[in-house]
């Protein structure tokens, strides 16, 4: 039984640690293409979180029969724009002094606490400014905390944390 775990461990972690992850320059291009589906993700986003009247929601696609019949012209619709930009889920929450921020993963990796991941996020709590030379993949020292946001356009940014 033991075994069987950790063969499937390994095998996650295998398979995740193969996958190509886009980064900074991949993500601010895809954002480009499908900028409109964007800016109408954020916006139909934060109707349902107003509607939903709640602090943090995470939605996942074509989950619409789990909600009240009444938001399935609206769940319809971000169904279709998670779709046009190849995602399948994000979370509406509230930080800071904004009403509605939305966090789109584009990767993500934990482990016991340590780890990172990097989002399409919109109007993010914090704003820490980017800075190519340490900021770039091939210049960041992943054995230290980084922080950084790219500001993309309509309040959308690219945030990146890692955690050693």
């Amino acid at each position: 039984m033991k075994i069987n775990f950790l063969a499937g461990l390994a095998c996650c972690l295998l398979l995740s640690s193969c996958s190509e992850r886009r980064d900074v320059a991949e993500m601010t291009q895809h954002f480009q293409l499908h900028q409109d589906k964007f800016k109408q993700l954020a916006a139909a986003a934060c109707s349902l979180k107003a509607t939903l009247n709640t602090k943090f929601h995470r939605y996942y696609i074509d989950t619409a029969e789990q909600y009240p019949a009444e938001v399935a012209p609206l769940l319809k619709q971000l169904d279709q724009l998670l779709e046009d930009i190849d995602k399948e889920d994000m979370a509406l929450l509230q930080e800071g002094t904004a009403e509605c921020s939305l966090i789109v993963a584009e990767w993500s990796v934990f482990f016991a606490g340590e780890g990172s991941y990097m989002t399409y996020s919109y109007q993010p709590a914090v704003i820490a400014e980017s800075n190519a030379d340490i900021h770039l993949e091939k210049n960041r020292n992943t054995t230290e905390r980084i922080y950084f946001t790219k500001a993309l356009a309509d309040g959308w940014y690219i945030e990146y944390l890692n955690e050693p």
